[in-house]
């Protein structure tokens, strides 16, 4: 869970060492390399899912100069820093946790990005608009505790929401055998009071329809 401050590490350096430069920057190789036989399969389970949001939302806040960034190499038969795995099973070529949070987040993006008020511990959010849409992004970083977070939108008002959750136990692993039953996305309900539940270990993304006086 602490992976994404040694990423924002390395981009506040190069943003010091650009500063004023007025040039956007694009990382690649953001990925995790963890030592032994290259076939990672730590990053198969949700725990990395998990730990991926995070450096993302580290991403979008850097959002300003960063404007292109690698999460995953592509594709392949064996090596887990992929985004697609194409199995042993010739009918379930799968995403792994990786991409199935890029996936969710690149729907869940607005153009400008918005300053958050407090947010519990535990939670890792970011939140950009585009017009009359806000969107979301939250990581329950505990594995084993729900946590709730209160939204709502200063000179605004949220009219209504939609959103999508993965939620998952941190030590389940995807392959071409379960890919069909476990870290799916399910469909959130914006709840009347403007309270949400996020479920341990969960990947919460919300697009909110807002009613907004200030102007972007």
């Amino acid at each position: 869970m602490d992976a994404w401050e040694h990423n924002d590490r390395k981009i506040r350096s190069i943003r010091e060492l650009s500063d004023g430069a007025g040039i956007p920057l694009g990382m690649t190789e953001c990925h995790f390399s963890i030592p032994g036989n290259h076939r990672n399969d730590v990053l198969r389970t949700w725990a990395a899912g998990v730990s991926y949001a995070r450096i993302l939302n580290n991403h979008q806040r850097h959002g300003d100069v960063l404007k292109i960034a690698t999460a995953a190499d592509f594709c392949g038969t064996r090596c887990n820093v992929n985004a697609i795995l194409l199995g042993t099973h010739p009918d379930r070529v799968f995403l792994m946790p990786v991409a199935l949070v890029m996936r969710q987040f690149r729907q869940h993006l607005g153009t400008h990005s918005l300053q958050l008020g407090p947010i519990p511990a535990g939670i890792d959010a970011v939140a950009s608009r585009t017009e009359n849409q806000v969107f979301v992004n939250l990581v329950n970083t505990r594995f084993d505790e729900s946590l709730a977070i209160d939204l709502n939108i200063h000179q605004g008002k949220i009219n209504s929401g939609r959103g999508v959750v993965i939620a998952e136990s941190p030590t389940t692993e995807i392959s071409s055998l379960n890919c069909l039953e476990v870290m799916q996305t399910r469909d959130v309900s914006w709840p009347s009071d403007g309270r949400l539940t996020l479920p341990p270990a969960s990947v919460t993304s919300l697009r909110l329809d807002v009613s907004i006086d200030a102007k972007v």
